[in-house]
């Protein structure tokens, strides 16, 4: 301010004194060029805002592209609804609380993967190709002392358009692209010809030890919370409305692959389930469910509809590999991935080294000598079930269910220690009040254990009376707590 002042005063002065100001050319450019500087650090801070915007476009288009190119429906309807592919996109990106760069950056940083970086460059490139266009604008316009309007950014445009087909013909690009929609394509179409192959089995189940319930998968937790929110509410769903929670289903599991693909937080199976349980997915809402439930008709409160795979076939979604459902569907499956599982236990499960070390050292088993244990009670026999939480291929957990009095009871439950409060044992919990809701469900707990306490009455136990003399401590008396059946 003190140099503007000073040539203002010294302009005055001349103009006072009647004196040509041709004199004072070079003062009087200064002047403009110090006018102009206010004009030009607006604009270049435009400039800047839209570069960003520009770059951050252009990685969601690159977010948005591998999204589309993996998702297992029918190619016609990706590109008839790309209006709800961005929607799907901005809300898994609203979900993380990222913008698409950051995003990129946050899967970079988790993978050190070349192609990530390759992607986010590009994406920085065109950032700076646009500003130094920008100020080439400014400057002519300056030069020839002429207005022109604030810059614009078009991520549509055929320029930008042509330099994101580059990225996407890359062949490191094309290979990953095919790698990952193999893996996802065959996952998930998988699990859904287990959902419609295996429901009524599961449904039926009951104490039949030749029938075997298959793990969850991202779409069977969809699917079956959205099911379970239907029947609780007295809906009955239409094929219509069964078409689309099997479409709402694999997309929310694509989506979740790609987190897995790319190593973020809480993308494997027992976090995912946890947030689909307390509706806080990315496509699976309390709006998404409050919706589904306008649409429907209230009606006796009734099983949903089985689905059947023509039912599927005719939905136009899913596309004509849901026909090559079979065993191959295992092959290419994600192998670096998490895997884990609940499944029936054998005698060998229970009897390697693994499982004894931590078994006997947990809650009412620690100090009993293995050598004189009897491990026929924790593997199924014909009157009761014992699952376990397996991590590759390792048990980490146990519960068992035994039939008893046309009721089922949980008559021991079991985590291993280094895995404790990570969700496992709700996990296993949630899994049998899935599959065993028609009679009511009894489990025992000491009465001082007030976590495990409050933790059985989140899902819906409830206190009925004291039993004195269980288990390897008769001195220390339980609580008896039941939840009712389809409660």
């Amino acid at each position: 301010m003190g140099k503007l002042t000073q040539i203002y005063e010294e302009l005055k002065e001349e103009v006072n004194r009647g004196l040509a100001p041709a004199s004072k050319q070079m003062n009087m450019q200064s002047t403009r060029d110090l006018q102009q500087a206010p004009k030009t650090l607006a604009w270049r801070n435009m400039a800047v805002k839209e570069a960003e915007k520009l770059s951050n476009d252009c990685a969601r288009k690159i977010i948005l592209d591998i999204y589309c190119s993996i998702l297992p429906l029918d190619s016609d309807f990706v590109t008839g609804n790309q209006g709800l592919m961005k929607s799907d996109i901005d809300s898994f990106l609203t979900s993380k609380g990222m913008n698409a760069t950051e995003y990129l950056k946050s899967c970079y940083e988790k993978t050190n993967a070349p192609l990530l970086e390759f992607i986010i460059r590009s994406c920085d490139n065109i950032r700076k190709q646009f500003m130094e266009d920008a100020n080439e604008k400014w400057k002519d316009a300056q030069l020839n002392n002429i207005d022109i309007p604030p810059p614009r950014a078009n991520p549509d445009s055929e320029d930008i358009e042509h330099q994101l087909v580059d990225v996407k013909r890359d062949m490191e690009y094309e290979d990953f692209i095919q790698s990952l929609k193999k893996k996802t394509v065959n996952k998930i179409v998988s699990s859904v010809s287990k959902v419609i192959s295996d429901r009524k089995d599961i449904e039926d189940m009951k104490f039949k030890p030749s029938v075997k319930p298959e793990m969850d998968s991202t779409v069977t937790i969809v699917i079956e919370h959205i099911h379970e929110k239907m029947w609780k509410d007295n809906i009955k769903l239409t094929p219509e409305q069964n078409e689309e929670i099997i479409g709402l289903a694999i997309r929310e599991s694509t989506l979740n692959h790609i987190d897995l693909c790319f190593k973020q937080p809480d993308s494997e199976l027992i976090p995912f389930r946890s947030k689909i349980r307390f509706s806080k997915g990315v496509l699976v809402t309390e709006a998404t469910i409050r919706a589904l439930s306008a649409n429907a008709a209230s009606v006796k409160k009734k099983e949903p509809r089985d689905l059947t795979l023509e039912t599927v076939r005719s939905i136009g979604l899913i596309s004509d590999i849901i026909t090559e459902v079979g065993s191959r569907f295992d092959k290419y499956y994600n192998e670096s991935a998490a895997q884990s599982s609940i499944k029936k236990v054998s005698r060998d499960d229970v009897t390697n080294k693994y499982f004894v070390d931590w078994f006997f050292k947990v809650g009412d088993w620690a100090g009993i000598d293995p050598k004189q244990f009897p491990f026929e009670e924790i593997t199924c026999g014909d009157d009761f079930y014992v699952f376990g939480y397996f991590d590759n291929n390792k048990i980490e957990g146990i519960i068992r269910i035994d039939y008893y009095d046309d009721s089922y009871v949980i008559s021991f439950f079991a985590v291993n220690k280094r895995y404790q409060s990570q969700g496992i044992g709700q996990y296993l919990l949630q899994f049998v009040l899935d599959h065993f809701d028609d009679k009511k469900i009894v489990l025992y707990v000491y009465k001082d254990n007030e976590s495990a306490i409050h933790i059985y009455k989140k899902y819906g136990f409830k206190i009925t009376g004291v039993d004195k003399g269980r288990g390897y401590d008769p001195e220390s008396p339980h609580y008896i707590m039941i939840k009712d059946a389809h409660e």
